[in-house]
């Protein structure tokens, strides 16, 4: 099974030095390489707007079961358009929402149309249980 994570786009760290979206690492760190095919797609660093053309071809080329979008509040507009296209290309795929922003405004995220699932505070066993229950359904 794939597992994307992704790093949505955002122009304020693009004029700012960014730093390894280490979240994203420990996630990734704590899934089981032997059932999982993971990795991380740093939309920022790589300059990919959420509508463009090369990230639809990233999505569907890799066409994750599960996406992980790492949402801090200063990326909260990326994160809804990252999400919309992924749902728009991959109607299948869980998109899971994590980070500061959904710890902190969880009930709220959970209403957006493109989330399946919020996880509040610290994902690292909690997102494998979704890709664990998604692996056996």
């Amino acid at each position: 099974m794939n597992v994307l994570l992704i790093w949505p786009f955002n122009l304020q760290a693009v004029e700012i030095p960014e730093l390894f979206p280490l979240g994203l690492g420990y996630i990734l760190a704590n899934l089981d390489h032997h059932r999982y095919n993971a990795r991380i797609l740093d939309c920022t660093l790589e300059g990919i707007q959420p509508e463009s053309a090369r990230f639809k071809k990233e999505i569907k080329d890799f066409d994750p079961q599960v996406v992980g979008l790492s949402f801090w509040s200063s990326n909260a507009e990326s994160v809804y358009r990252t999400s919309k296209t992924i749902r728009d290309v991959l109607p299948k795929s869980k998109i899971v929402y994590g980070g500061p922003h959904a710890t902190a405004y969880g009930a709220f995220e959970s209403e957006k149309k493109h989330a399946d699932f919020v996880l509040s505070g610290e994902a690292e066993k909690s997102f494998g249980t979704i890709t664990q229950k998604k692996a056996t359904v």
